[in-house]
């Protein structure tokens, strides 16, 4: 079982589904939520709603034993609920922290080494890797899900406000920090570094 962590992950959903893992999802809204299942997440918990989910997720799972795999993008507090929601000998993947690194929001290692589970952190992948991973996705034909908004280039400024103002039912709100002189834009798989205040 799979349990994936942040909305932004969508090809994970379609990597789990590939390869016919039960995926377990956790999302902010009802929209995301609908948008999830539609896109085959089997289950789908809102954390707003209810943000002791681990458990309500460890409870999905065949006998309440818990996730097998559970991919956390967020850290900090969802972490809690990551460890929460694994079963003993399962595997929590760290792939980004975007909830910070305040320490009194992280589980201590004590209560990491009490949930008897591996955790490990993951970056970018080599060469190799990404062939292995272009070769997956020709083999199962996943195609990358796109929002229905399309901006043309000199609609970048508009593109990234529409991208952190989360109106679309297919992202999440991100975090960032207007101070920045600043900001990366991801676009079709592209990182483009623009002035917003220009």
């Amino acid at each position: 079982m799979l349990f994936i962590m942040q909305f932004l992950l969508i090809m994970l959903l379609q990597f789990a589904k590939a390869v016919g893992a039960t995926v377990i999802a956790i999302t902010s809204t009802e929209e995301k939520a609908e948008k999830l299942k539609d896109l085959g997440a089997d289950h789908v918990i809102n954390y707003t709603a209810h943000p002791e989910w681990g458990q309500i997720a460890k409870e999905l799972t065949g006998k309440g034993e818990g996730i097998d795999l559970v991919l956390d993008v967020v850290g900090g507090k969802t972490f809690s609920q990551s460890l929460n929601s694994i079963k003993l000998g399962g595997v929590v993947t760290m792939i980004g922290v975007l909830d910070g690194f305040n320490p009194a929001e992280w589980p201590s290692t004590v209560e990491i080494l009490g949930h008897m589970c591996t955790v490990r952190a993951i970056a970018v992948g080599s060469k190799a890797h990404f062939e292995e991973m272009l070769s997956f996705i020709n083999a199962h034909s996943i195609k990358p899900i796109i929002d229905h908004q399309v901006f043309e280039f000199e609609e970048l400024k508009a593109a990234y406000e529409y991208l952190v103002c989360s109106r679309s039912p297919l992202i999440s709100p991100l975090s960032y920090r207007r101070e920045w002189s600043s900001d990366i834009v991801c676009l079709s798989y592209t990182f483009v570094s623009l002035d917003i205040d220009n």
